[in-house]
């Protein structure tokens, strides 16, 4: 099976299910008046939070909801890897002239098109909002920056999924590293309105390459921004790679087909 039929059977996947990808879409303008409200009700006592006016604020959970529509799929990422190690999918991977760990990304390249084309909305909305100073080549960085972030989430999604080589369950743990991602990525809330030492942290960890970094290069930020928070991507983007090569060649001696 060639690469462009792996994309095409996950495209056919991604639409197959129409009824849940109409709620789906028609989800989006909810979550976003949700955090509209709230917002909103927030800045009747505020001019501005940590620098950013109501409209950025807007703007800038409209990029969040945009990028984690982008990254939605690459979330399971860790299930099919544990999935195949320990139900024994992994035998036909082995058997065949393809390498696993590439496989994985590509099965995850497909899906977040579609996922990005229903949420397109919000993106223009966004794009509606941004000050003046952003240019056409900030917004071309975004979207590359946004390719850097799933490439990245892929990676540390192998990595945890790689982990069922050595424990018989990984979910505990990648819920705990889910946790930590929400707040230290920027998904949550800005990092400049966390507490210093913790948005410091924050903005040098591999969670602030998911969402701060591709935000940072169209909405102003004092932290990490522009090319310097790309950098920062790529950096982790290579370190991952290299940790789920690791523990690819490590692990997969101590894998046993028990299941189906």
């Amino acid at each position: 099976m060639s690469v462009l039929q792996l994309l095409r059977l996950e495209l056919k996947e991604a639409t197959h299910f129409r009824t849940n990808l109409y709620a789906w879409v028609l989800s989006h303008p909810l979550q976003l008046l949700i955090i509209y409200m709230l917002w909103q009700g927030i800045f009747h006592f505020t001019d501005s939070v940590a620098g950013y006016s109501l409209q950025h604020i807007v703007m800038y959970y409209f990029l969040v909801h945009f990028i984690n529509s982008f990254l939605s799929s690459a979330y399971t990422v860790n299930y099919q890897v544990w999935s195949d190690i320990n139900e024994g999918g992994l035998d036909k991977f082995l058997c065949r002239p393809f390498n696993y760990l590439t496989l994985i990304s590509i099965k995850n390249l497909s899906r977040p098109g579609i996922d990005a084309l229903f949420a397109l909305p919000v993106l223009v909305i966004a794009v509606w909002l941004a000050p003046q100073q952003s240019s056409v080549f900030s917004w071309v960085m975004f979207t590359f920056s946004v390719w850097l972030s799933l490439l990245l989430l892929i990676e540390i999604q192998k990595v945890i999924g790689l982990l069922s080589l050595w424990l018989e369950k990984v979910f505990g743990l990648r819920d705990i590293l889910f946790s930590f991602m929400m707040l230290l990525s920027g998904q949550l809330l800005p990092l400049s309105i966390l507490p210093q030492w913790l948005g410091e942290i924050a903005l040098y960890s591999p969670f602030a390459a998911l969402f701060h970094a591709p935000i940072s290069q169209v909405l102003p930020s004092q932290s990490v921004t522009g090319l310097s928070a790309i950098e920062l991507q790529l950096l982790w983007l290579l370190v991952f790679i290299l940790f789920s090569k690791l523990l690819w060649t490590v692990g997969r001696p101590k894998y046993q087909s028990l299941g189906g």
